[in-house]
């Protein structure tokens, strides 16, 4: 049982440690591409993008997660590692329950009904992104899964929100999701940890944790790519006047 990773320095790394380390070497350029869009300078015209794009992904969390757990369920019997992932993922599964229905009331304070985001089609880069967890669980191996969690489960910053809600000048209401985020997440990340370290995780398993980590983060990028993109086409800047 692989529980620890020995450096070249002597210096032992978990499993988590090892996993959010490959995260760090892709973290420069997810920064990159949320920065641009919560730092936009028409921030308050693209924040209700941002939360569609948010409740596109969150939508599935639930219902991906609850397929991971049955793939991991179902190699259990011979797999250690699925065994002890499926309970985890089966409880956490119903923890993430109902999280998108806070994106929709923050959209509504914004003046976009249910109805609406119901009836709008969801970027292809979004499907990209959680599709390919589907690809993996079913496929390949449901532990890839963990990547994904890693990626997405970043708390935002709390003062950050508060000064994002007095630059945009928008109602605080319509930040909800984010700042119960900011705070149940926290926890969430320290229970995730442990469960990572808790796994029998040889070498093979971290390889696939790193292919994941990567392109997790790379589309989650894009994702918010795209946002600022479409924005931007569909809302160009008035050019100052001369």
């Amino acid at each position: 049982m692989a529980q620890a990773h020995l450096k070249r320095t002597g210096t032992v790394q978990s499993h988590s440690q090892r996993l959010r380390q490959k995260i760090d070497l892709v973290r420069p350029r997810l920064r990159a591409a949320t920065g641009e869009a919560w730092n936009h300078p028409r921030l308050a015209q693209l924040y209700p993008e941002l939360v569609f794009a948010t409740h596109s992904i969150i939508r599935a969390t639930n219902p991906s997660m609850k397929a991971a757990a049955e793939c991991a369920r179902a190699r259990a019997a011979g797999d250690p590692v699925s065994c002890a992932l499926a309970e985890y993922l089966e409880h956490h599964a119903e923890e993430e329950k109902g999280h998108d229905e806070w994106a929709l009331d923050d959209l509504e304070v914004l003046g976009v009904s249910r109805e609406e985001v119901w009836q709008r089609i969801p970027s292809p880069t979004v499907a990209a992104l959680v599709g390919s967890q589907y690809y993996w669980m079913h496929h390949f191996h449901p532990v890839a899964y963990v990547s994904y969690i890693a990626v997405l489960e970043a708390p935002p910053n709390a003062d950050f929100l508060e000064e994002t809600v007095r630059r945009t000048g928008l109602p605080r209401e319509a930040f909800s999701t984010q700042f119960y985020h900011s705070k149940l997440d926290h926890h969430h990340v320290r229970e995730f940890d442990k469960m990572v370290d808790s796994l029998p995780l040889n070498e093979w398993h971290h390889s696939i944790l790193g292919v994941n980590a990567f392109h997790t983060a790379e589309m989650l990028s894009r994702v918010f790519d795209d946002v600022v993109e479409r924005f931007e086409m569909e809302h160009p800047a008035l050019e100052s006047a001369s």
